[in-house]
């Protein structure tokens, strides 16, 4: 009898093992050529935004019948820039027709990174740099733009980076360090009565030197160094706005997150020089909204000089159905055109010897609620250290033709797996007969 009720359970677990026909969607596999017994499939925008954030419903089909994978983040050897500070030996500053030149001499070749330290807030300034190895025959070497907004915005810039190495003297000029600047804070008074509606703007001007605590230079040496490699994955978005007594004009930008694994959302528009607080939230029943992050969305200037920031990044929500929600106030609502989120790029790693490759090789998914498969998948991870894996493709999406829907058992708990309740009732039948039989022996005895 323990053999037997065995049996049956084994026979429900083997019931319960994933089939294609479990998976809606499906797309055939390209093999590579070339010898080798280590296989690679590149995990594209299409599986990302089909597939659940964790790839619990992804299935490797060869030939019908489940394939063992690994699926492994994709990485590469990078030369990262490691910083070196560097002191200046001597300095010389110089007003002229408000202009403040500096002429700094580092000692030696080789600056990269130049770092502008000020007490100021809410400014911003151009800086003209030229390089000369003698300090007689000075050439053009970069201009950039410096920034504070933090008095008012989540806005800072205070590093240029050097196309080049710099020679050993640098001249850094900053046009317009002593003339009247006009200060981004503004005061807007409204006032509505019988005579109608009024509004009235004030903007606060003001003459400030521009002051330097501490330039900082910096160069750059290389270092070998692994980095994960991450991509842009477009996403589909509706925007819809709407008035709210309390926090004005609200514009939302809704979107399905499906499969998407993000780092950080990365929104840009073609509107400039605004700033509006912004926070992402996802719907956890209909409705009713939870809030993930909370940031700002900045963009200030125009070509080269054009800062876009958006400082706003968590975890993937669980729910498919997320919002970013741009509080406008008083201002119109904002141009959007594009919507990515920064996701981390993924390989399927599997083994397929040049022998075996022969077949049909599918990859099917789609099934939010199809729990993880477990494969011994030793096999696979030993060779991956050591082999360097074929790349194959995938060709269309396309609906599963032997996809069928699963049944929802009434059942619940124990009795709800379909196979595993059948087994019961067959055993409880054999039991019925084996206990009338044993009465009717003793009953002719």
């Amino acid at each position: 009898m323990k053999k037997f009720l065995l049996g049956l359970y084994f026979c429900s677990l083997g019931l319960a093992a994933t089939e294609l026909s479990e998976l809606p969607l499906l797309r055939p596999l390209n093999p590579a050529s070339g010898e080798g017994r280590l296989q690679r499939l590149p995990v594209d925008p299409i599986l990302v935004a089909a597939c659940r954030a964790d790839f619990a419903d992804l299935r490797l089909f060869h030939d019908g019948k489940v394939h063992p994978h690994v699926l492994e983040i994709r990485s590469r050897s990078v030369s990262r820039e490691q910083r070196l500070s560097m002191n200046a030996k001597s300095l010389r500053a110089e007003e002229k027709d408000a202009h403040l030149i500096l002429e700094v001499d580092l000692g030696q070749a080789g600056a990269r990174i130049l770092e502008v330290i000020s007490p100021l807030h809410d400014y911003e300034r151009t800086v003209v740099i030229s390089d000369s190895a003698d300090r007689e025959h000075w050439q053009s070497l970069a201009e950039g733009r410096l920034c504070d907004y933090r008095r008012f915005l989540d806005l800072a810039q205070n590093e240029i980076l050097l196309p080049r190495p710099a020679a050993r003297y640098l001249r850094l000029d900053f046009p317009r360090a002593t003339d009247l600047q006009q200060s981004r804070s503004r005061q807007i008074v409204r006032q509505a009565g019988s005579q109608g509606h009024s509004e009235s703007v004030t903007q606060n001007e003001e003459i400030r030197p521009f002051r330097i605590d501490e330039l900082r230079f910096s160069s750059v040496s290389p270092v070998a160094s692994q980095e994960t490699v991450y991509e842009a994955i477009p996403i589909v978005f509706s925007s819809a706005s709407r008035r709210d007594p309390q926090e004005g004009q609200i514009q939302t930008l809704s979107f399905n997150s499906g499969g998407l694994g993000w780092v950080e959302l990365q929104v840009d528009s073609p509107d400039s020089d605004f700033c509006r607080p912004v926070r992402l939230e996802t719907e956890v029943s209909p409705g009713h909204w939870q809030s993930l992050s909370q940031g700002h969305f900045s963009v200030l200037g125009e070509g080269t000089q054009r800062l876009r920031h958006l400082s706003l990044s968590c975890e993937a929500p669980s729910s498919r159905s997320c919002r970013l929600v741009i509080r406008n106030g008083d201002n119109q609502d904002l141009r959007f055109t594009t919507l990515t989120a920064r996701v981390a790029a993924r390989d399927l790693i599997f083994l397929a010897p040049t022998g075996e490759r022969a077949g049909t090789w599918q990859v099917a998914y789609g099934r939010a609620d199809l729990a993880a498969a477990e494969y011994d998948l030793a096999s696979v991870i030993a060779q991956m250290p050591r082999l360097a894996a074929l790349s194959w493709s995938a060709g269309a999406e396309a609906p599963n033709p032997l996809y069928r829907q699963p049944v929802q058992a009434k059942a619940v708990g124990f009795f709800a797996q379909k196979g595993l309740l059948t087994a019961i009732i067959i055993l409880v039948a054999l039991c019925l007969l084996f206990g009338i039989r044993q009465a009717l022996k003793q009953m002719d005895s």
